[in-house]
This record gives structure tokens, C-alpha cells and sequence, in this order.
């Protein structure tokens, strides 16, 4: 998996909750810690991303 900015968290994310599923990880200007006005306005970015019809699972 790679990972930049907002990704590399999702990435940090998926390395600690499906550890068994991630076999190598990269991330790029990354950090583990935000606070409040980044986690919301990331999760607009996440919420975009998870609603748009390029993503859509079949």
C-alpha cells in the first residue's frame, strides 16, 4: 500500500487494524496525530472519495 498525506493515515490505519492483509507500506508526509479541525475536514475528503461514482464496487 501507498500512502500520501491523508492516504498514508488510511494506510497507518489499515497496517493496524488488518495487519494480516497489508504486506508492505509506504507512506508520504504523513503523521499519526491530528487535531480536530484536520479530522473534520478530512473526513469531508473521505466522505467525497467514499461517495463518488469512480469508486463505486460493483
Amino acid at each position: 500500500m501507498v500512502g500520501p498525506c491523508l492516504g498514508g493515515m488510511r494506510v497507518l490505519e489499515w497496517l493496524v487494524a488488518h495487519p494480516e492483509r497489508v504486506a508492505a507500506a509506504l507512506m508520504i508526509g504523513t503523521t499519526a496525530a491530528l487535531v480536530a479541525d484536520q479530522i473534520g475536514s478530512h473526513e469531508v475528503q473521505i466522505e467525497a472519495i467514499r461517495t463518488s461514482a469512480l469508486f463505486a464496487v460493483a
